[in-house]
């Protein structure tokens, strides 16, 4: 449904000339499931983090995930439960 949204909103914003290379999120479910629907991909094997711009297909269109959103939620979470764990997989 998201993805849906965006693509409408992508097409709307370039019918009066405002170009759009990129769309930022956070890591909400509802975005993550968008991503996934782009096929985005983070891992390491699949990495994508874009795709085909709606209208003019020689372009793409980029997702970046906004780090600042989730430095407040690293903070958020050492303020309320005063300890952080970390599950590093390489």
């Amino acid at each position: 449904m998201i993805a849906q949204l965006i693509l409408k909103a992508i097409t709307l914003l370039e019918n009066i000339e405002i170009y759009v290379d990129g769309i930022i999120c956070d890591g909400a479910t509802t975005n993550r499931c968008m991503w996934k629907e782009f096929g985005i991909n983070g891992t390491k094997a699949n990495l994508k983090y874009y795709f085909q711009h709606p209208i003019y297909p020689d372009r793409n269109v980029y997702v970046l995930s906004d780090f600042v959103n989730l430095f407040k939620c690293i903070r958020n979470r050492l303020y309320n439960n005063k300890h952080l764990r970390v599950n590093i997989i390489f």
